[in-house]
């Protein structure tokens, strides 16, 4: 979501490597204030993204499902899985448009849309029609509906999955290992970092200067400190160095 820019930051205000929103963060313990933004802790969001990654898993229990609503939300593909349910209910069912509890079911989530109905009303209705026979796949998640703007999912959401599965399909192929293509496995390869405890009160800066490394480098690994300065209200606080200076941060940081 990110095209792995550290700094990237979304129109809902979502932020970092895994585009955390505040809310979702704090739920999976990244702390925010004046001095930190764990969002953009490289090995902290990305624990924090498992753990949601996980959750959604248990909600839903197939990846591409996940995958779309940790793009869009579950309370998005909640909805979603809901109305696709119900039309290929209604598919089989012609008096279905006459059927009382259908058009109630349809008359919440509609209220749910325009933000009069509350997610628990909505969820309700999932619990129940995931009971049914039928179960929407991706093919039928990915149905154009003519005449809708609301589609079961959003466009950015369908042309996400479909890149994940373009992406696992060439996984599955042997496009990566046949035809000198082996080196595209590799792309994700970077220098390694270091994590190292620094006590709270101490500036970036000093540390870059005892390490010999410069500050934006220092900066650029640690964009989860705000301020630069690591929280006065922590005794100790873990940063990241490149692994080739961790040899002088030991010998130097008792200075």
């Amino acid at each position: 979501e990110s095209n792995f820019i550290l700094k990237a930051k979304s129109r809902k205000k979502a932020i970092g490597l895994w585009q955390f929103m505040a809310n979702t963060g704090k739920r999976y313990g990244l702390k925010k204030d004046e001095y930190i933004d764990e969002r953009l802790d490289i090995v902290k969001s990305t624990k924090a993204a498992i753990k949601y990654l996980k959750h959604l898993h248990k909600m839903f229990g197939k990846w591409y499902i996940v995958a779309i609503a940790y793009n869009c939300g579950e309370g998005r593909i909640i909805e979603g899985i809901t109305r696709a349910t119900l039309d290929m209910y209604c598919n089989d069912n012609k008096n279905c448009k006459k059927n009382k509890t259908i058009r109630q079911y349809r008359k919440i989530i509609r209220e749910y849309q325009k933000g009069n109905a509350k997610f628990r009303e909505l969820y309700k209705i999932y619990e129940i029609v995931t009971k049914w026979k039928y179960k929407p796949t991706i093919k039928h998640l990915l149905i154009e509906q003519k005449g809708l703007k609301r589609q079961y999912i959003p466009n950015e959401s369908r042309d996400y999955i479909r890149k994940i599965i373009v992406l696992a399909m060439m996984n599955n192929s042997n496009f990566l290992i046949a035809d000198n293509n082996s080196h595209l496995l590799n792309r994700g390869i970077c220098d390694l970092i270091a994590t190292v405890k620094v006590k709270g009160g101490i500036h970036l800066k000093n540390i870059s200067d005892i390490i010999d490394i410069s500050n934006e480098e220092l900066q650029n690994l640690n964009q989860h400190i705000v301020q630069n300065i690591i929280p006065f209200s922590n005794k100790q606080y873990n940063i990241y160095i490149p692994y080739y200076a961790l040899a002088q941060f030991n010998n130097n940081i008792k200075k």
